[in-house]
């Protein structure tokens, strides 16, 4: 669509793969991105194309995770800005509009009942970031919470970093993990030396291979750190662990590996619970878990996730896959499909 006025046009589409344009507004560039990687790459190969050196292009939209076109600009942006880099005409500048600064985002605090769970996320922010808010500020982001539930920080998020660590659209685990932040769950939670050190394994072979570490203390468990890497065989998985072993003090316990531990390679002749027990990692055998489909390891994550606190630091590429592990998209009748997309992060955690 096309209209022009004063010898000026305006043009509004779904692909500008034409033309020579002064501005290009692109609206909602994180979900395209998310949704549809197709439409995003025509927007990156055709419209940006069109915007000459010394133009004006505006991207803006809510964040989606961190991964993407729209994530990739916006951290190169802000490293940028970080170091103070003198930008070029191709560069972009990074501007981000938190909720905190609007004046109409207040509420009379009065009968408004700030919970635990909110107050420790209001200090963090003042701790960390220097948010000082007001109670009228604290009285309207409970409220408006409350009808936000697990979007509020993707919708209203406080800071950069948090906008784009909020849970993704369509998230299998993201309102979970979120509800984990809020509850200081995922933080400070070094190992215990004094406790045995699990694994639980994601043999993969066209696919990464992902191995969570952790322990179980009181019936609950404390996940300490995350290993994931393609392309590489038993040994290379065995020395890292004694590595982590060596530096960190660990003592493993049980190895959980999943149902096509017992399949033999070509090229060992042994099944991959045979390897990873001759490399004696552990003292003890590894364990099999059960066939089951993937909807029922989705729903033993989801029971346990509530339950479990996560080491921030060793765990932070485990927890951004989780968060990224999400639905596939129905693009025909634009809804959520009861399938996870497969991708990257398809053997995060399941």
């Amino acid at each position: 669509m096309s209209c022009s006025l004063n010898n000026l046009s305006i043009r509004v589409g779904v692909s500008m793969r034409s033309g020579t344009l002064q501005y290009l507004h692109i609206s909602e560039y994180g979900q395209v991105c998310a949704r549809f990687p197709e439409k995003a790459r025509e927007i990156r190969t055709g419209a940006l194309n069109t915007v000459q050196a010394g133009q004006v292009v505006f991207i803006e939209s809510t964040a989606e995770g961190k991964e993407g076109h729209f994530f990739d600009l916006c951290e190169a942006a802000q490293a940028k800005q970080r170091m103070g880099t003198p930008l070029t005409p191709l560069d972009f500048k990074f501007a981000f509009f938190p909720w905190w600064k609007a004046p109409e985002y207040v509420l009379d605090p009065t009968g408004v009942v700030i919970g635990e769970d909110h107050r420790k996320y209001f200090d963090t922010l003042q701790a960390t970031a220097g948010i000082v808010l007001t109670d009228a500020q604290r009285a309207w982001y409970v409220k408006k919470a409350q009808t936000q539930l697990d979007d509020m920080k993707r919708e209203y998020p406080s800071t950069p970093e948090e906008a784009f660590e909020a849970s993704v659209e369509g998230s299998y685990y993201g309102p979970l993990l979120a509800a984990a932040e809020l509850q200081g769950r995922i933080g400070d939670f070094p190992a215990d030396l004094e406790l045995p050190v699990h694994t639980a394994w994601d043999l993969g072979i066209g696919d990464a291979t992902s191995i969570w570490f952790f322990q179980v203390a009181a019936g609950k468990p404390n996940v300490i750190g995350y290993l994931e890497n393609s392309g590489e065989g038993m040994p290379y998985y065995a020395a890292e662990l004694r590595k982590m072993a060596r530096e960190r003090g660990w003592t493993y316990g049980r190895i959980y590996l999943p149902h096509d531990g017992k399949h033999r390679e070509w090229g060992s002749g042994r099944s991959r619970i045979e390897q990873i027990h001759a490399e004696k990692i552990s003292s003890k055998f590894p364990i099999l878990q059960p066939l089951g489909d993937v909807e029922e390891g989705i729903n033993a994550a989801r029971s346990t996730i509530p339950l479990a606190t996560f080491d921030q630091a060793a765990c932070a590429e485990g927890l951004k896959a989780l968060k990224a592990y999400c639905k596939e998209w129905d693009e025909e009748r634009g809804c959520w499909k009861d399938r996870p997309r497969h991708d990257l992060h398809s053997g995060c955690w399941r």
